[in-house]
This record gives structure tokens, sequence and C-alpha cells, in this order.
């Protein structure tokens, strides 16, 4: 009976394809021994299929989480446009911190070239000096703003990018392994069933080709013998190198055992594999948002340092005033000249010492020796101007003429 069972069910059903993996409803359903395997049949008879045994308490997660309310395809789904998420996040923040770093350059040159404005004798100085330190301060807060972004947005994403493709590469390696497993016992199963299935209809065969009692022992019927069902090629000639049906049941019993042992545990690791989705998903999402977050605080700080050296840019042209740029040229002109003036006049007073003049030596050079008396009968500009030529020495130069023919 129990290997009619065995025969008669599983002719009825389709090919097999991994429903613990692909299709189950819940984690419930995922950790008991009676696991719906689409379209391969318990053969075990009532008294021996064992209890229902419950999933670990840490792989089932309260309120909805994907190992009660999703399948391992939708997650894989999931995990895939999740790399993608991440991917075009760490692109985006390289690409913003490209931009940073591009801009301050440009706002560096700029400033460069304004600074050439605010030079001496330059009509707007005062403001084109204010803008280029404005700018200057605007550069390297960008610069500043692109070193941020790569430390606190880049290499986190980057981090974050590399950990969740590796979770989802990992999680389509145990799925695929745990499909192998259970499509490598089902195999085995239906090996073994077919083998039994055979066992039973020879037998059932070789039961039909016994003659019947009594039958053929009298001669007084004429009649020829009913034709009695010929056994079939493998009871002839395969039946003595095949196991007995015997073992052929238990064989079959053991792989279905096999068989519902590696559902068991191919459930338990889409459950296990369903939860490491979950938990990479939360943490790439949680990465991905602390990082746009990072980016605004990074963003409204620059924003603000902008915002006060506007603020002093605004305040500098508020100040400037034509009429006293104009003043200050002048004042500057007229500082200028009486520099160029006391130079002329120190180099005036240079050519007339006699040790560095040509007519002094020609004419000849008396040396008399400074007396008090001089510089107190010096007159305040003498004075400052014996200060200014540096002849404030221990003699002073006095020129006398030489007349032809004195003695």
């Amino acid at each position: 009976n129990g290997s009619a069972r065995h025969c008669d069910v599983f002719e009825k059903q389709p090919s097999w394809k991994l429903h613990t993996i692909a299709t189950m409803p819940d984690a419930a359903a995922l950790a008991v021994c009676d696991i719906e395997l689409n379209d391969v049949p318990d053969m075990r008879q009532e008294d021996q299929k064992e209890a229902i045994v419950d999933a670990p308490e840490q792989l089932v997660a309260p309120g909805p989480c994907y190992a009660t309310h999703l399948d391992v395809g939708p997650a894989q789904t999931r995990a895939r446009d999740t790399v993608d998420a991440v991917t075009r996040v760490a692109r985006a923040a390289a690409e913003l911190c490209s931009v940073e770093e591009q801009y301050a350059r440009g706002l560096k040159k700029v400033a460069s070239t304004l600074e050439g404005a605010a030079g001496p004798d330059k009509g707007v100085r005062g403001a084109c000096a204010a803008a280029a330190a404005m700018l200057a301060s605007a550069s390297t807060a960008h610069a500043t703003l692109a070193k941020s972004l790569a430390a606190d947005v880049e290499a986190p994403l980057e981090q974050a990018r590399v950990a969740v493709r590796k979770a989802q590469s990992d999680g389509a390696t145990r799925a695929q392994a745990a499909h192998r497993a259970v499509k490598a016992a089902d195999d085995r199963y239906r090996r073994a069933a077919s083998r039994l299935k055979a066992h039973v209809r020879d037998a059932t065969a070789n039961e039909a080709a016994k003659p019947a009692p009594g039958e053929g022992s009298g001669l007084d019927s004429a009649e020829a013998p009913p034709e009695k069902p010929h056994a079939s090629i493998y009871a002839r000639y395969l039946a003595p190198t095949k196991p007995s049906p015997d073992d052929a049941r238990q064989e079959c019993d053991a792989r279905w055992r096999d068989l519902s042992l590696e559902s068991r545990k191919a459930a338990l690791e889409a459950q296990r594999l369903l939860t490491a989705y979950q938990a990479s998903d939360e943490a790439a999402v949680e990465t991905c948002v602390d990082a746009l977050r990072k980016v605004g605080v990074h963003q409204a700080s620059a924003f603000s340092t902008r915002t006060y050296d506007l603020a002093q840019l605004t305040r500098a042209l508020d100040a400037c005033d034509a009429l006293a740029d104009v003043a200050v040229f002048v004042e500057e002109r007229e500082q200028a000249r009486d520099r160029v003036d006391g130079a002329c006049v120190r180099n005036a007073l240079r050519l007339c010492q006699p040790e560095t003049s040509q007519v002094g030596r020609a004419l000849g050079s008396v040396f008399v020796p400074r007396s008090p008396v001089d510089d107190v009968l010096a007159s305040p500009s003498a004075v400052a101007d014996a200060s200014t030529a540096a002849v404030a020495d221990d003699v002073r130069y006095v020129q006398l003429p030489v007349r032809a023919g004195a003695g």
C-alpha cells in the first residue's frame, strides 16, 4: 500500500521547482516541517511526520519586514535597486566635489584679476581690493567645502556602495546554493521513487503471470488456457541486479526525509537571507540620508561664510568716496614730490663734496675743523640741509678759490 501510494502521488505531480526560495509566503511557513514543496508528495505515514519546528526568534523581526512579508525575488530586486541608488548618490557626491573645486579655482583667478586693479595710483583700488578679498575668501570657503564633501559624503557613500553590492552578491550566491541543494535532493528522491515504481509494476506483472490454482491439472477441458500477461523486460533481465522492493521502499523513504530536511534548511536560509537583505538595505538608506544631510550642513556653512563676506564687501563699497579718493591721490602725489625734491637736494649736496666732486678736486679744497660756534650760528634751514645731506661729521668743507700767483 505504501509503495502504491508513492507511485500514484508521484505520477500526479508536475515538474519540481524551488518553492521554498521563490514563493514562500511568510516566516512561519518557512520553518515548519511540512513545507509545501509545490509538487513533491509527502510519502511518510501519519505517525512518522515530525512535529512543527518554530523558526528562531532572532530571525523574525517585529512588525512588517522582509522575512515576514516578502519573498526572496522581490528582496533581490530591491537590493539591486539599492545598489544602483547608492552608486548614483556616490557619483553625484563626487561630481559635486569636482564642481566645488573648479568653482574655487575660478574664484581665485577672478580675485587675482581684481588684485591687479587694486594697485597704487588706481582710481578704484579700494573697491577692487574689497572685492578681491571677498572673492579670495569665497575661493577658500569653496575649496574647504570640496574637501569636507569628499571626506564626509563621498567616502562614506563609496563604502556603503561596496557593502551593499557585496551583500547583494552574497545573497544571490546563497540563494543559488540553497536552490541547488534542494534540487539535488529532489532529483535523488525522484530517482528512488522511479525505482520503487518499477518494482511495484514488475511485482504486479509477476503476480498476474502466475497460473491460477488448479488450472491446467485436468484434461477435461479442451479449451486453450487464457493468455496471461508476460513479465516486463525489467523483471526478466534487470530485476536480479536491482535491490529488492523493500530496499527500494526504504531508499525512497530516506530520500524523502533528505528532501524534507533540505527544504527546511532552504526555508531557514531564505529567512536569514531576507533578514540580511533588509539589514543591508536599511544601512544603505541610512548612509544615503546621512550623506545628503551632511551636504546640506556643509553647504549652509559655506553660504554663511559667503554671506558674511558679502556683508563686508557691502560695507567696504559704501565707505568708498570718489572725492576722498581723489584727495588721497593728490596728497600721495605731493608726498611723492617732496620725496623726489629731497632726493634731488641730497644728490646736489653730495655732488658738492670734495671727495666726490670733480670740480672740487680741480679747484682745491681746504679742510677746516668745525667749531661749535658754527652750529650755533647756523640757520635752521642750513642745519636741516646739513643733516639731510649727511654732512654731520667732525670737519666742514670750505671752498676757497686759489688765485693765480698767490702764495
